[in-house]
């Protein structure tokens, strides 16, 4: 997936495609940069954030804002 494609997804509201844009070109940066610690520290935010993004998914009824059951 290209950055050429986050202004549309963000254009569109498309939040899962501009976060999976933005992480692809994180993941890539990382990479390129040859630095094998700082790509397994990219992998554990990436995972970290895929996480974050699924409990507070504009699509998940069943958490509030606050992350609480209900909200």
């Amino acid at each position: 997936m290209s950055t050429a494609a986050m202004p549309k997804a963000a254009r569109n509201g498309d939040i899962g495609a501009f976060r999976d844009t933005d992480l692809a070109f994180h993941r890539r940066v990382c990479t390129a940069c040859g630095n094998s610690f700082l790509l397994r520290l990219c992998r554990t935010i990436e995972s970290c954030r895929m996480r974050a993004a699924r409990l507070h998914s504009p699509f998940n009824n069943n958490i509030g804002e606050s992350g609480e059951k209900g909200g």
